[in-house]
């Protein structure tokens, strides 16, 4: 596809929630605006969002598939990841679903993050949007509660998908998630001293 070519986001399964789930990321996107690293929302069509295409496809498929990525274009990748976050940090919006399959490469190689369906925070920290998706145990933190959405728990899911852009792989590929979250949990308390429950 050609730069400048527009998609239409199709649900995963063709339900009514997963209709609905489409009408909630278009108004994230409306609520959030415009930034050079969020994916380009051109709004709806036949009740379905309208993206810039980004012709590279996935970060994780490209890592997948072995693309050999020079250390300075990873640095600008990771660089223009932690600004999409910073903008949306800075409007109260916590991703909640951040990982390599929801940041995209345009032919230039700018990254742009995409899938919105974390949670909208209104100034006073009452919660304007709810969440519809999180992260799994290998990308979040063991000792933060389900509920927890937060600066906190992007940090840590950000140093995982830093980690999967720079190795290649993501921290722990070959373990189970619960697994996994015992070695996270067990690698917290002896950082901080705290026994784990």
């Amino acid at each position: 596809m050609a730069e400048g070519v527009t998609i239409l986001k199709y649900p995963h399964v063709k339900t009514l929630d997963a209709k609905e789930a489409l009408h909630e990321e278009a108004a994230r996107y409306d609520r959030l605006g415009s930034h050079e690293n969020l994916v380009t929302y051109k709004g709806n069509h036949a009740d379905r969002p309208l993206f810039a295409y980004c012709e590279r496809g996935s970060l994780r498929d490209m890592l997948d598939d072995g693309v050999e990525l020079r250390d300075e274009l990873r640095f600008r990748i990771g660089q223009q990841i932690v600004r999409c976050l910073i903008r949306l940090h800075s409007q109260n919006f916590i991703h909640c679903d951040l990982h390599t399959s929801n940041v995209f490469l345009t032919a230039a190689f700018t990254s742009k993050v995409g899938d919105l369906q974390g949670q909208l925070y209104r100034p006073d920290g009452s919660i304007e949007m709810p969440t519809m998706s999180h992260e799994n145990a290998k990308s979040r933190q063991s000792w933060a509660g389900e509920d927890e959405f937060s600066i906190r728990t992007v940090m840590f899911t950000l140093g995982t998908r830093l980690y999967h852009l720079w190795h290649g792989e993501a921290p722990f590929s070959d373990l189970e998630e619960q697994t996994q979250e015992g070695k996270c949990r067990i690698g917290v308390a002896i950082a901080t001293g705290r026994l784990i429950s």
